[in-house]
């Protein structure tokens, strides 16, 4: 609904990244999407999954999107840390998708029922909770395609720089 799926997807093929997406853990977990009835600890097994999955890419030194809203401050800090600690450099996509906006695109996802969605519970409670990122985790502010397409054009002209220099 945000897009952060098709975006990881865009930086997968176009910067050659490799995507640990939060949901296809609980999909191959077997879990429902949003872990819709589950207790919330199960995002715990998830969270550390991913966790070595990141890990495990970060020792091949791959360069890494992790797909999640990463909702709260503390799970942003954590892979932030989580690449310090190898190396990296965490960039933090925002896509500062209006609230009304992302009620209109789950709709027409229920409508056209391609793919699970969130229950109207969860989705409200998920957009009641989200902790906007904060100006100190210099956020990269994607508000629409169009910025999306700059972001990624100068990504993949920076990573030819470097490769070229290196």
């Amino acid at each position: 609904m945000s897009g952060k799926t098709h975006l990881a997807a865009r930086i997968e093929s176009s910067l050659g990244a490799s995507v640990v997406s939060l949901d296809e853990i609980n999909r191959t977990r077997g879990l429902p999407f949003g872990l819709e009835g589950r207790p919330e600890a199960e995002w715990g097994a998830t969270l550390e999954a991913a966790i070595v999955r990141v890990t495990r890419l970060m020792h091949a030194r791959r360069a890494i999107v992790v797909d999640d809203t990463l909702c709260y401050r503390w799970l942003r800090d954590r892979f932030r840390r989580l690449a310090a600690d190898y190396g990296y450099s965490a960039i933090l996509l925002y896509l500062a998708t209006d609230g009304a906006v992302l009620a209109e695109r789950r709709a027409a996802l229920l409508g056209a029922g391609d793919r699970p969605v969130l229950s109207e519970r969860s989705f409200a409670e998920h957009l009641s909770s989200f902790e906007d990122p904060a100006d100190d985790e210099d956020p990269v502010r994607l508000p629409d395609p169009g910025a999306i397409r700059a972001w990624l054009a100068r990504e993949a002209a920076h990573l030819g720089a470097l490769d070229i220099a290196g």
